[in-house]
């Protein structure tokens, strides 16, 4: 069970580097829910995949093709339409989700909880590969929530809902489509693509994910400061 620390270390400390960040921190109880809440996100979304891997031979193919089915049509929107419905419908309305950070601090702790048990699933008979997954693995799942997460925040206190919907719909679409990138990428890396080129491409869309998302918390602590 030695293999267990790092996974809850690596969900500990992604949790407090984005608490951290709160100038008004919300109830460490209701991170603890939001956090709960992405574990079982992952065990929704688990169900989704599997059945979609059961009823589709294509799952199983290394095809380009079916590769990026699998990667823009189920895993970045199925993924990130569950973490996103899962704060929508059980955080947002919540009184403790009232500044324009709020939609970021939750959406990464709950894609921590998603990841946390993502990590658990994939590396318990690979348990060496915890400390990647842990580290990189935990780390996308929050950049790709963040655009959703950020666009959410923004939306809870402005006046055109119309504009604010269009925008969170928008942010919630450029997610899904990074996040299956992201995944297609690895599927095809050593096939379609050499490793190196794949390990570049991913570099470069995890950097800039990772200073889009520092420039939308700065705006929004910008914004909380006024």
């Amino acid at each position: 069970m030695a293999w267990l620390i790092p996974a809850i270390g690596f969900a500990a400390l992604w949790v407090w580097v984005f608490y951290r960040e709160d100038r008004r921190p919300e109830p460490l109880w209701m991170v603890a829910r939001v956090f709960l809440l992405g574990v079982l996100s992952f065990g929704l979304t688990w169900c989704v995949e599997r059945w979609v891997a059961w009823n589709w031979d294509g799952f199983k193919s290394d095809s380009l093709l079916d590769n990026a089915i699998i990667s823009f049509l189920v895993i970045g929107p199925v993924e990130e339409g569950i973490k996103f419905l899962a704060v929508l419908t059980f955080v947002y309305r919540s009184p403790h989700f009232d500044e324009p950070m709020d939609g970021i601090i939750y959406s990464a702790v709950l894609a921590t909880g998603f990841a946390f048990a993502e990590n658990l699933l994939l590396t318990f008979d690979v348990k060496h590969m915890v400390w990647q997954q842990g580290l990189c693995g935990t780390l996308a799942h929050i950049l790709f929530a963040g655009y959703w997460g950020a666009a959410l925040g923004w939306a809870k206190n402005v006046s055109q809902k119309k504009q604010a919907r269009l925008w969170v719909g928008i942010s919630l679409l450029v997610s899904a489509f990074l996040h299956g990138l992201f995944d297609f990428l690895i599927l095809i890396s050593g096939q379609t693509l050499p490793h190196i080129v794949s390990r570049i491409a991913l570099a470069l869309l995890v950097a800039s994910s990772f200073l889009l998302l520092r420039f939308q918390m700065n705006r929004a602590k910008e914004l909380q400061a006024k």
